[in-house]
């Protein structure tokens, strides 16, 4: 990927961008390098969070205070990567139930894109298999198509959670030709199509820093043995696919609704 990638440019860095994130802390796992990056180089960044995130801790939390508990973090993570609460929007649609409300979540989406005009979008991958991830990123693109031209960039986040990225070995035979065959896939996919990236490497101990102002995914209660954290998916090995020198997007600009330009390469 050192060699096929295209980094995004001072200019493009510079350029003001809405960034789209089903989750609290899709914003760092995602692009959290490349955020704190633009904010650097000047650019006007918002970010706006689809879901309340309730539905993390549903055996520890009740919805309400999860709910709380995810805007928090998210809020100071943001302030982390340089993005102040003024330029952070919650649309709290319920966690989990993205595809049930997909012409609110469109609607919302274009009025916040036809409100900045930003010249980048950020949406999750259409690969991360996830399905309020996958919601997102229709709702995201069909708003964009019908607000007029900008440059989307997909972020990968779920899309890691996959051998080889990850360690799964042994197994039925079935399940393990089935592991190399997504692999293969996917594969085909990250060098096909996640052909933008950016050099995070200055600043991992600052997306590190904003990943640890969520706190509800990264570190477990002492007194609560089952609660879930990032680092339990894939043995740890899916949380250290995010502390890479790049982060990678697909990059490709659309024009109309439901037509894109070539990609960029």
């Amino acid at each position: 990927m050192r060699v096929w990638a295209t980094e995004l440019t001072e200019a493009e860095l510079a350029q003001p961008a809405v960034v789209f994130c089903p989750h609290p802390d899709d914003e760092v796992l995602g692009c959290g390098g490349t955020l704190a990056r633009k904010v650097a180089a000047g650019a006007d960044v918002r970010v706006v969070f689809l879901t309340d995130g309730s539905r993390s801790h549903p055996r520890h939390l009740d919805p309400r205070s999860a709910r709380r508990l995810r805007r928090r973090e998210a809020l100071a993570s943001c302030a982390v990567l340089g993005i102040p609460a003024c330029r952070v929007r919650f649309l709290d649609l319920p966690d989990g139930q993205l595809a049930a409300r997909q012409a609110e979540l469109t609607a919302a989406a274009a009025d916040i894109l036809r409100c900045h005009r930003p010249s980048q979008v950020f949406v999750p991958s259409r690969f991360d298999g996830v399905c309020d991830h996958v919601a997102a990123g229709a709702a995201v693109l069909a708003a964009a198509g019908a607000a007029g031209e900008t440059t989307i960039l997909e972020y990968p986040v779920w899309f890691w959670r996959h051998w080889p990225w990850v360690s799964e070995r042994g197994g039925p035979l079935r399940r393990r030709l089935g592991r190399t065959r997504d692999a293969v896939i996917g594969a085909v996919r990250l060098f096909g199509r996640f052909r933008c990236a950016v050099d995070v490497r200055p600043l991992l101990d600052l997306k590190a820093a904003a990943l640890a102002c969520h706190a509800s995914q990264m570190v477990r209660p002492t007194d609560r043995p089952d609660w879930p954290i990032l680092a339990d998916v894939a043995g740890g090995d899916f949380l250290a696919c995010f502390t890479g020198p790049r982060e990678h997007f697909q990059r490709y600009a659309v024009r109309t609704a439901g037509r894109r330009r070539r990609e960029h390469r």
